[in-house]
């Protein structure tokens, strides 16, 4: 799949040209996917797209994949047990609240056991990448009709939308806006994933550094006496439906 990792304030690629209506491609995708290894041996039990919220929001947030408490599978929730709460506490630093967003993963089913000692998932592969997101979540993205700002999640997420060439190293894209061809007119802000805040000592540093990042956000994008973004956002959108009209 080929990437291009945009500015935000470049001329963007052509609008995405495919199914408008999200439910439809949510309903369309329901049922068993076999199409990687993980569909095939790890979790034969996913059915359809991992996600919460509306498709109609404005904000999205990307992760990785399903989380895991233990063994067991939050099946239906992208998100769950204490990476969503530490995730509620980032948001609600930026103003936002977790009924107007829509929580979908880049990868729908869980991975298997890692090399590490007592390590339930590894990050996915990028063939198994590569056979589910451009064709599942990706497809929901570039369809929910009112999309302004993807959220990612961690590296594995930022790389999905913003590129992996060249190879994008943990903790490089944290807090920065970009811009992509596979969302024309949508910006992307990547963040670290609630889970590396979980279940251990962080660092005081790291966690002023989530801080910055968050309120950065809000004023870019939430406040509106500020939202340098919220306006280019919507005044190309307001460009591209009366170009379209004409």
């Amino acid at each position: 799949m080929s990437l291009v990792q945009t500015s935000l304030f470049d001329d963007y690629a052509a609008p995405v040209e495919g199914p408008t209506d999200p439910l439809a491609i949510l309903q369309e995708l329901a049922g068993t996917c076999t199409s990687c290894r993980l569909g095939q041996t790890t979790d034969k039990t996913n059915e359809g797209v991992t996600y919460t919220g509306s498709p109609n929001a404005r904000l999205a947030v990307l992760g990785d994949m399903p989380e895991v408490a233990g063994t067991l599978l939050s099946k239906r929730k992208p998100i769950a047990g204490e990476p969503l709460s530490v995730l509620k506490a980032w948001l609600g630093l930026a103003g936002l609240h977790e009924e107007d967003i829509f929580f979908i993963n880049a990868v729908q089913c869980k991975t298997g056991k890692g090399k590490a000692k007592d390590q339930e998932v590894r990050d996915p592969f990028n063939e198994e990448i590569d056979a589910c997101f451009p064709f599942r979540a990706l497809r929901v993205l570039q369809a929910m009709p009112k999309l302004e700002v993807v959220m990612t999640l961690g590296w594995i997420a930022g790389a999905c939308l913003v590129g992996r060439v060249p190879e994008p190293k943990q903790k490089s894209h944290e807090g920065q806006w970009f811009g992509t061809d596979l969302l024309p007119g949508v910006a992307v802000f990547c963040l670290d994933h609630p889970r590396e805040f979980c279940g251990k000592e962080v660092d005081g540093r790291r966690i002023g550094k989530l801080k910055q990042e968050m309120e950065f956000f809000r004023a870019e994008y939430v406040n509106p006496e500020t939202s340098k973004i919220m306006n280019i956002l919507r005044l190309r959108q307001m460009q591209r439906a009366q170009t379209k009209s004409e």
